[in-house]
């Protein structure tokens, strides 16, 4: 090789608005050691933050991208190079827990209501759970990330809203009231790390709900 040195671009970046832009601030080469022929690129790309209380802060994920352009060359001649990544740390909320299925009926809830008759009498509303897009510009919405435990208890809950309001209503054509006032909730609890389902008392009544 034509050069020894070693060179380690500093790139910093700063976020204007935490929750809109991220900005790069400055390049610059530091700590020039002439007896060294690897070059190190330390690079640092800043995630925008998405805040939707109670839901834990969200970092948007990114394509690890970056390009600049140098003024002053750091190769003398590429070909004699090789590239390769030596060290990279992803912060764990950038990893989705798993990606949500595509097949439909992967997940349902289901409420029933049982007016003491007979079995055909027993009415049954099944829903799917569905994933609903967060819109907040994840390029890998594609495929159906879901990056914390409440993320996934949101779509369970919106598909228990929507089973309770079809119950309801079944019920009542039946002739019957249909006695729970509210769907019910599962929430994850942040500090014992458990599920807790928050639902009427009347879901006790396991015969006849």
């Amino acid at each position: 090789m034509d050069s020894y040195f070693k060179n380690k671009l500093l790139v910093k970046y700063k976020q204007d608005d935490k929750e809109t832009n991220e900005n790069i601030v400055n390049c610059n080469v530091v700590n020039v050691d002439s007896k060294s022929n690897n070059i190190y690129y330390t690079t640092s790309i800043v995630n925008r933050l998405v805040y939707n209380p109670p839901d834990p802060v969200r970092s948007i994920p990114k394509r690890a991208e970056l390009q600049f352009t140098r003024n002053v060359k750091i190769l003398s001649d590429p070909n004699n190079y090789r590239c390769c990544i030596t060290r990279l740390s992803i912060p764990s909320n950038a990893i989705p827990l798993f990606l949500f299925s595509k097949e439909d009926a992967t997940y349902t809830v289901t409420l029933s209501y049982d007016p003491g008759l007979t079995p055909a009498d027993i009415i049954q509303e099944t829903v799917n759970v569905n994933y609903i897009q967060s819109n907040i510009g994840d390029p890998y919405e594609q495929y159906q990330p879901v990056y914390y435990v409440q993320e996934m208890l949101n779509f369970v809950n919106t598909a228990y809203d929507i089973a309770y309001n079809n119950i309801v209503t079944a019920v009542a054509l039946a002739g019957f009231v249909y006695e729970p006032t509210a769907p019910p909730k599962i929430i994850f609890n942040q500090e014992t790390k458990l599920l807790e389902l928050i639902a009427s008392d009347f879901y006790e009544n396991i015969n006849q709900y």
